[in-house]
């Protein structure tokens, strides 16, 4: 029940379309659910430090994705290259999302294109340990379901 998903692969392979049908099943069954792109989530907590934040706080805003039963965070790690690092900034946001949801015993469902050791290269090892605790890993392959042939 909360164990989460790493779901990975190139690109078009159908890793959303997956998560998409888990959210609806889920929904159905009385969960709540959240679908965020990863670099949106950052956009919405950095709009938290703005002159025009009426108040809304980073803590009020990451608390959004630690209440839902069920979190899809889509496109990890695609807002740097492979071999590039993460900001301190997002790597400080993803581990306190993957810390409180592993805590409180909620699934984490995420969707990329980076091996999970890719993405401890570009994050760092306490997130690649954190995603090995929290989620079984499943590797996309195939055709790109996009090109049309």
């Amino acid at each position: 029940e909360h164990t989460g998903i790493w779901m990975w692969g190139p690109p078009g392979r159908g890793k959303s379309h997956a998560m998409a049908a888990f959210a609806r099943w889920w929904w159905v069954d009385g969960h709540t659910v959240r679908i965020e792109q990863w670099d949106q989530l950052l956009v919405e907590v950095r709009e938290a430090f703005g002159d025009l934040s009426y108040g809304v706080t980073e803590r009020k805003i990451v608390q959004k994705y630690l209440d839902i039963d069920k979190l899809i965070l889509e496109d990890v790690g695609a807002t740097v290259g492979i071999g590039s690092r993460e900001s301190d900034f997002s790597r400080r946001t993803l581990l306190t999302i993957l810390d409180r949801r592993i805590r409180d015993m909620k699934a984490t469902y995420i969707t990329t294109n980076k091996s999970v050791e890719e993405i401890g290269k570009s994050f760092d090892a306490r997130i690649e340990s954190r995603i090995h605790q929290a989620c079984k890993v499943f590797r996309l392959e195939g055709e790109d379901r996009r090109v049309l042939k």
